[in-house]
């Protein structure tokens, strides 16, 4: 992995964090070896945790009023969990 090092030497002087980031790690360590040696991998993708990071943390919070915002995306995870579950009955206008 001469490449990451190069590319970490030469630009970690301009990220506060000196491009010690878990993706880049994943890739130069892990990702590109097995896909040496095994060939294309399908699974190896962050997609999947990106649209559950938006549909379980991002759109709750933004949904929420910004104060003790935790307590509020946990309980809209919750009621959405409990929805798709069908454990949940919808509320209905005419309750009686």
């Amino acid at each position: 992995m001469d490449w990451a090092k190069e590319f970490v030497k030469i630009f970690s002087q301009y990220s506060p964090s000196g491009l010690l980031l878990p993706k880049l790690h994943s890739w130069c360590y892990h990702v590109v070896p097995a896909i040496r040696k095994y060939g294309s991998i399908n699974s190896m993708t962050t997609e999947t945790y990106e649209t559950l990071h938006k549909d379980y943390v991002k759109i709750p919070y933004r949904m929420s009023n910004k104060k003790d915002y935790m307590k509020q995306i946990l309980n809209a995870v919750r009621f959405k969990s409990a929805l798709a579950l069908d454990i949940c009955p919808m509320p209905t206008l005419l309750s009686r």
